[in-house]
This record gives C-alpha cells, sequence and structure tokens, in this order.
C-alpha cells in the first residue's frame, strides 16, 4: 500500500502516456493488484494478462493445485511475453527453477536485464544451481572476487549456494 503511493506519483510524472503505462503496469504486477491488471486499458496482451492474473489468485488461495495450474500457464506464455513479472510470479507460486530459466533469458534484454535476479521474490531462484554460471557470464562473479564485495544476499543467515564461490 505504501508503494502504490510512490507509483502513483510516478505515473502522474511520467513524460509520456507510454511511460506511464508502463509504471502502472509495473505497479501492479509489482504489487499483485489483480482489480488494476483487469483495466483493460493497460497496455499488456490478454493471454499475459490472463496468466498473471491467474498466478496472483493462485497465490492468494494457497490451493496447491490452482498454484500448479497457474505456473504451466506462466510457462506456456511465449518467450517474448515472459517478462520479470512471470519471472516474480513464478517464484511466488514456489516455482524456482523456472522463474530462474526466465530471469535467464531476461538478462540477455537491455532492460531489466540481470537486475531481475535482485528481486525479493527471486531469492529462491538465487539457488538454482545455473546461476552461478550466469552469474560468471554476466561478469558478476569476476566483480565480486576482485572488489572484494559481495552482493546483500550474501548477508543472510542462509546465504544462498553461489555465496561460498564468492572468495
Amino acid at each position: 500500500e505504501e508503494a502504490a503511493t510512490y507509483f502513483d506519483a510516478s505515473i502522474q510524472l511520467a513524460p509520456n502516456a507510454g511511460f506511464g503505462d508502463r509504471i502502472a503496469i509495473w505497479k501492479a504486477t509489482t504489487t499483485g493488484d489483480v482489480e488494476s491488471l483487469l483495466d483493460p486499458k493497460l497496455p499488456l496482451s490478454g493471454q499475459l494478462r490472463s496468466a498473471l492474473i491467474k498466478g496472483y489468485r493462485a497465490v492468494a488461495s494457497r490451493d496447491a493445485g490452482a498454484k500448479a495450474q497457474a505456473v504451466q500457464t506462466l510457462i506456456a506464455l511465449p518467450a517474448k511475453e515472459q517478462d520479470a513479472a512471470v519471472a516474480r510470479s513464478l517464484a511466488n507460486l514456489g516455482a524456482h527453477h523456472e522463474a530462474f530459466v526466465v530471469a535467464t533469458r531476461l538478462t540477455e534484454r537491455e532492460y531489466p536485464g540481470a537486475s531481475v535476479f535482485w528481486s525479493r521474490e527471486m531469492r529462491g531462484a538465487l539457488n538454482d544451481p545455473g546461476f552461478p554460471a550466469v552469474a560468471a557470464k554476466l561478469g558478476l562473479m569476476n566483480y565480486w572476487k576482485t572488489s572484494g564485495t559481495r552482493p546483500d544476499v550474501c548477508g543472510e543467515p542462509a546465504p544462498p549456494t553461489f555465496c561460498q564461490m564468492i572468495r
């Protein structure tokens, strides 16, 4: 609810309607606001809109069968429609490997790039056995090793396994 105020202010300050629409989509998908996603003015394909709504409703229902169906719906989307919201939704549904796969594909785009991995929902995907290779390909492992820094997630009580590879 607190974030919604800042999203709304950003939408009002957007330099053009297209940018404002992207912020509105980000607001809806970040907050899981199904009502906003139902707004036909949001520029989302019907297939993506439906899959995201199904995912948010499944998370809210806590029904294992609904969650499994939502995961299947999200991974069945065409790759070009599998964006950061899809990766985060998959992670929220407990499908961490599938979220990792989508997020890895997103690293090949300019936006959101690797930033999708650092969303709080994606924490489980950082434990995917493939993450160290992705981090190395992105130059992150080398950066962390040479700079003597580590991502914040490595300071958590139960850090992801890749943190042990940073020395």
